[in-house]
């Protein structure tokens, strides 16, 4: 008898279990949840934002994470981005992008077709875009004027690099690709202007500094000085990209801010192949939700293992109801998922009847 209860038990913790892990922290990174919005705000009291070149561009803006927004000096002074373009010493007429923590990148009277060209693209965002789909996460380096700091903090990004990937079999889910290591040069740093803002980055490279990029061009844990890569940070940040939905890592850390970008139609069905699921669907991001809605404890020091369980049954069934925890990996598609899920409620049912027999 006490031996099909814990049975029971442990078939009602497996069906559980599948539900509460069924995402990582990299595939939540996919999500359109707490998008990081920004706004190419042209602040022009001679511009008419009816006219229908407007819609257009709107248009062009469809599958980003910007939008456009035409503001009068003196009408709209009340608006948010127009305190902080002019807090920032911006003179008018001008446009500027403007994130949601109030920062503004001043461009002057250039075109809107060049300024929404630099905004949503750059050789760099484009390759990312193209590529977060099978990848498990970019460690981007940002190279500073020392040549011997740089190849030190290139060759401790690579060994993390390497040391996640080795891991990589042991995560709850499998990504077809590992960790990469970019690295932006001096040279190629006024060409990717718009993502190193975003970074908050708008002086000169001291010193080698690095960030780690996932899912749907998200940021874990912000940018790391070089004391920081000396540390071997980069690697803790990696293990938790990696780690479960449930490992108890900070809403603020599993759904970091975005770099502005495009993310067009074809990479979501590239990355729904990839997945087995498509991220923005509306019942798979209220379950995400539910989850981000859980108190989270875990900051970014906390070291995430991927070390295989073992589950030793004659232990089990020697003690009480004090079990050793059990983790199982998760099915690959839906269907597996809603198989198991039948199947383990069909298991409980019949193995509760037994005992209420077995009670007669």
């Amino acid at each position: 008898m006490r031996k099909i209860l814990l049975i029971a038990l442990l078939c009602s913790s497996v069906v559980f279990q599948s539900i509460a892990c069924r995402y990582t922290v990299r595939e939540i990174g996919f999500s359109s949840l707490s998008n990081s919005l920004y706004s190419i705000v042209i602040i022009d009291n001679a511009v008419d934002p009816t006219l229908s070149i407007y819609t257009e561009l709107r248009g062009s803006l469809r599958d980003s994470n910007i939008g456009l927004i035409i503001l009068d000096p003196l009408k709209d002074q009340d608006h948010p981005a127009l305190k902080a373009a002019t807090k920032s010493g911006s003179s008018f007429p001008t446009t500027v992008l403007w994130a949601s923590n109030n920062r503004v990148l001043n461009f002057g009277n250039s075109s809107i077709e060049s300024i929404i060209d630099q905004v949503l693209s750059s050789p760099l965002r484009k390759e990312l875009t193209e590529r977060f789909y099978n990848h498990f996460a970019f460690v981007i380096l940002l190279e500073s004027t020392h040549s011997d700091l740089n190849t030190t903090a290139s060759k401790l990004l690579e060994n993390s690099c390497e040391n996640i990937n080795n891991h990589m079999p042991n995560m709850p889910k499998q990504v077809t690709k590992g960790a990469e290591l970019i690295r932006i040069t001096q040279s190629q740093l006024e060409t990717e202007k718009v993502m190193l803002w975003a970074l908050g980055i708008d002086d000169i490279i001291k010193t080698p500094q690095a960030f780690i990029i996932y899912g749907r061009g998200r940021i874990i844990g912000g940018l790391m000085a070089y004391e920081s890569i000396l540390n071997h940070e980069v690697l803790k940040r990696l293990a938790m990209i990696g780690a479960d939905c449930e490992c108890g890592l900070d809403r603020k850390w599993m759904l970091g801010p975005q770099i502005p970008m495009e993310w067009p139609g074809e990479v979501c069905q590239q990355l729904a192949d990839e997945l087995g699921f498509d991220v923005d669907n509306p019942m798979v991001l209220a379950e995400m939700s539910h989850i981000l809605s859980k108190e989270q404890l875990t900051n970014l020091q906390t070291d995430i293992s991927f070390a295989p369980d073992e589950i030793d049954l004659d232990k089990f069934f020697a003690t009480d109801l004090e079990a050793d925890s059990t983790s199982y990996d998760e099915p690959e598609s839906k269907n597996y998922f809603a198989l198991i899920m039948i199947a383990g409620v069909l298991v409980i049912l019949i193995l509760i009847g037994s005992i209420i027999r077995k009670m007669r």
